[in-house]
C-alpha cells in the first residue's frame, strides 16, 4: 500500500534506513521537512526519499495536494510542524474525499436526487422565530436524554442529524426534521415518514428512505455542478453547513430563525469503545480515531473531522451571539463558545407539529429535465474526447496545441457544461495523482487527461 511517511529534520541515518521501504512499493514516499534552509540537501538514497524545505506555508499545502489520495503517516504525531502538516493533509484530503472515485458517487447522486419531487429548504427558513431547537446527533450521550426529548416533543423543535435520527426513532420519538450530507455513509436506515432536509450530493439511496416532504439545501461550492443547478432554482449559491452532518443541522436551526439552539448526542468523542447511540447500525470503526483530551482532561478518542466540527462550532457561535447556544455532552470535545447545559433549562414553544405542517406547505421542484441536460453535455464530450484521441494518433508525436484540427476540437470541449463544472474541475484534483505515474511529459499529462475525460463520460453514460 502506498503511503508518504513525515519526520522533521534530515537524518541521513534514517533515510538510508527508510531505502528498502520506499523501493518495495513505487508509491511510498518519505519526506524530511527541515526549516533550516542551510540543512536542506538534495542528494538522497533514492529519488522517493526528499528533504523539504519549509520555506513559507505553502511548502505543506502544496505536500498535500502532491501527494492527494495517500496515506500520511508521522515519525512524531506531537511534533507542531508534523501536526500543522497533518491539519492541512487532513483538511485538504476531506475536500477530495467526494473525487476519491472520480466523482462517480457525487453524479449518481445527483441524477436520482435530481428525479424527486422537492421543496427548497430556504422557502422554510426564518419560518420558527421564537423556537428552540434541539439538534440531535448519533453520539453516546443522546440515550441519557430520552425522557426530556420525550417531554419536549411538541414544544422544541427537533432535528436528526444523520445517524441521530435512528437514535431517536429507538427512542419512540419521532424528530420534526432530518438531516442528512454523507454521500455514502457508513450508517444502516430505515424507512420513515420524517420530512428531510439534504443535498444534491447526499446518499440517493438514504434520501429515498424519507417519504416524508424532500426540503433541497444548497452545497457548500466545493462542486460546480452543485453551484450551477442551485442557480437555475434560485437557490443561494453557498450553505455553510460546517464538517459533519451535526454542524449541518446547527447551521439549519439558525436558518430556520430558532432562538436557542442546543446539541444532544454531538460529542464528536468517544470513550469505552461506544462509538454511538444505542439504535444506530453501522460499520464504522475506531481504526482511523485520535487521541484527544474531553472537556474533563479525560482521554478520549476522536476524529479528524469531528475536531474540526467543534472547531466550526466554536467560531458559529461566536459569530452569531444572538442565539442561546448549549450542549448536554459532558464527556465530549470542549466547544468553548457553546456552555453546557441541560434540556430542562430550554424555553419551550408550543404547538410545533402544527407549525412544521403549516410550514410545509410549499411549491416543489423537479430536476429531470435539468439531469437530461447535464447528460447530454457529457455525450458531446464523450464525441469530442474520441475525436482528439484520433486527431493524436495522427500527429504524434507533435503535442496537440500544434494542431489547428485539434485545437479547434479543445476549443469546443471547454465550451460544454459537463466540462467546465464537472470535467475540469475534477481534473484539478486527479492530475496530481497522474503526475505521479506519468513519464512522458507535456504530450502523456495532456494525453492521459483526454484520457481521464473519455472515461469519465462513459461512466456517467452508463449510469
Amino acid at each position: 500500500m502506498g503511503e508518504v511517511h513525515c519526520l522533521y529534520k534530515w537524518d541521513e541515518k534514517k533515510a538510508k534506513q527508510f531505502e528498502s521501504w520506499v523501493k518495495s512499493n513505487d508509491q511510498r514516499y518519505v519526506l524530511f521537512l527541515e526549516d533550516d534552509p542551510q540543512s536542506v540537501i538534495l542528494q538522497t538514497p533514492h529519488p522517493r526519499i526528499r528533504c523539504v524545505s519549509l520555506s513559507s506555508q505553502e511548502i505543506l499545502e502544496n505536500l498535500a495536494w502532491e501527494f492527494l489520495y495517500l496515506p500520511f503517516s508521522y515519525e512524531n504525531p506531537t511534533h507542531p510542524i508534523l501536526q500543522q502538516m497533518a491539519s492541512i493533509h487532513s483538511e485538504i484530503g476531506f475536500r477530495a474525499f467526494d473525487y476519491a472515485d472520480q466523482g462517480l458517487q457525487l453524479l449518481e447522486n445527483f441524477k436520482s436526487n435530481l428525479s424527486l419531487h422537492a421543496g427548497l429548504a430556504k422557502d422554510l427558513y426564518g419560518k420558527f422565530q421564537n423556537i428552540p431547537a434541539i439538534i440531535c446527533g448519533g453520539g453516546p450521550s443522546l440515550a441519557s436524554c430520552q425522557a426530556e426529548l420525550k417531554r419536549l416533543q411538541d414544544t422544541a423543535l427537533i432535528i436528526g442529524c444523520g445517524a441521530g435520527v435512528e437514535a431517536l426513532l429507538k427512542m419512540g420519538i419521532k424528530p420534526h426534521f432530518a438531516a442528512h450530507v454523507d454521500p455514502a455513509p457508513l450508517h444502516k436506515f430505515t424507512s420513515t415518514e420524517v420530512p428531510v432536509f439534504y443535498q444534491l450530493r447526499t446518499a440517493a439511496d438514504i434520501v429515498k428512505k424519507y417519504k416524508g416532504r424532500h426540503l433541497l439545501v444548497s452545497g457548500t461550492g466545493n462542486f460546480p455542478l452543485e453551484t450551477w443547478v442551485q442557480k437555475k432554482w434560485d437557490l443561494e449559491p453557498i450553505f455553510d453547513g460546517g464538517w459533519t452532518v451535526g454542524t449541518f443541522g446547527a447551521a439549519l436551526a439558525l436558518h430556520l430563525g430558532c432562538s436557542s439552539i442546543t446539541l444532544a448526542g454531538i460529542d464528536l468523542a468517544t470513550s469505552k469503545g461506544q462509538l454511538y447511540a444505542p439504535g444506530v447500525k453501522t460499520t464504522s470503526t475506531a481504526d482511523q480515531f485520535l487521541p484527544m483530551k474531553n472537556r474533563d482532561g479525560e482521554s478520549v478518542l476522536s476524529r479528524a473531522d469531528w475536531v474540526l466540527a467543534a472547531q466550526w462550532l466554536d467560531s458559529y457561535a461566536q459569530a452569531h451571539p444572538d442565539q442561546k447556544w448549549g450542549t448536554i455532552s459532558r464527556k465530549g470535545l470542549e466547544i468553548p463558545s457553546i456552555p453546557l447545559t441541560t434540556l430542562e433549562e430550554i424555553t419551550t414553544g408550543s404547538g410545533i407539529s402544527a407549525l412544521v405542517t403549516q410550514a410545509l406547505e410549499m411549491p416543489l421542484i423537479h430536476g429531470h429535465d435539468v439531469w437530461k441536460e447535464i447528460e447530454s453535455s457529457f455525450l458531446r464530450c464523450l464525441g469530442l474526447c474520441t475525436k482528439i484521441l484520433q486527431g493524436m494518433e495522427k500527429i504524434f508525436p507533435k503535442h496537440p496545441a500544434e494542431n489547428a484540427e485539434c485545437t479547434l476540437l479543445e476549443h469546443d470541449l471547454t465550451q460544454e457544461l459537463a466540462y467546465s463544472q464537472v470535467l475540469d474541475p475534477l481534473w484539478l484534483y486527479w492530475r496530481h495523482v497522474i503526475s505521479r505515474h506519468n513519464t512522458s511529459g507535456e504530450f502523456g499529462l495532456y494525453l492521459n487527461r483526454i484520457l481521464f475525460f473519455q472515461s469519465l463520460c462513459e461512466k456517467v453514460h452508463a449510469l
